[in-house]
């Protein structure tokens, strides 16, 4: 759409891979309470689209003091790992919906126990191929669990172009930086200190 900027464009690929696993978490009644691992990119536009649907109880788990401060200046909840490990609640579980966007398996595998009974998990983030986690198939049993993969995004394109309309946030807010083409060492140092959520390169005009 002509009202949509470029730097808000890019985001089209990534939310048409959420839009997947969106499809993939149905059906939902929007009374859930949801948790989300990392509030990177990837982990802030997964919180949106909750909200964008309703959803009003979304929690982010995030390691980094700076992410987690973006992500309350967004209006949505923030914990951090060490807090979501030591509360006493665990035990019952607090959340009916867990989406992982950290790839990290000792995050995942904590935030496991914090499922309620009939509870979701997508598994979103990109887990090092090989790593594993301990799960204990009683759990799954006991609480009659969902465990789901998400990859890609198989014709959903045109409902992330969709969503793109009414995301609420500016580049700034999402924490996005661009950089032109030839700096790009300094943007993916940028990008993988967590300073920046995306970077976005542009190309010098005549190259």
């Amino acid at each position: 759409p002509q009202d949509v900027p470029p730097l808000i464009a890019v985001l089209a690929e990534p939310l048409s891979c959420i839009a997947h696993g969106w499809q993939r978490l149905q059906p939902l009644d929007g009374q859930e309470q949801v948790l989300i691992l990392g509030a990177g990119i990837v982990g802030l536009l997964w919180a949106w689209v909750f909200r964008h649907h309703g959803f009003r109880h979304i929690c982010i788990s995030e390691p980094k003091a700076q992410r987690r401060k973006r992500a309350s200046h967004l209006g949505f909840q923030t914990i951090t790992p060490e807090q979501l490990s030591s509360s006493a609640t665990s035990k019952n579980g607090e959340y009916d919906i867990l989406v992982d966007c950290s790839g990290q398996p000792e995050a995942i595998a904590t935030a496991l126990r914090w499922i309620r009974p009939l509870g979701k998990v997508l598994f979103f983030g990109v887990c090092p191929q090989g790593k594993k986690i301990p799960i204990e198939p009683y759990q799954i049993f006991k609480k009659e669990l969902t465990l789901l993969g998400s990859v890609i995004n198989p014709f959903t394109m045109t409902i992330a172009i969709e969503w793109l309309t009414h995301l609420p946030f500016s580049p700034d807010e999402l924490g996005m930086e661009v950089f032109p083409l030839a700096d790009y060492q300094k943007a993916l140092q940028v990008a993988s200190s967590g300073q920046a959520t995306k970077v976005v390169f542009t190309p010098e005009e005549g190259k």
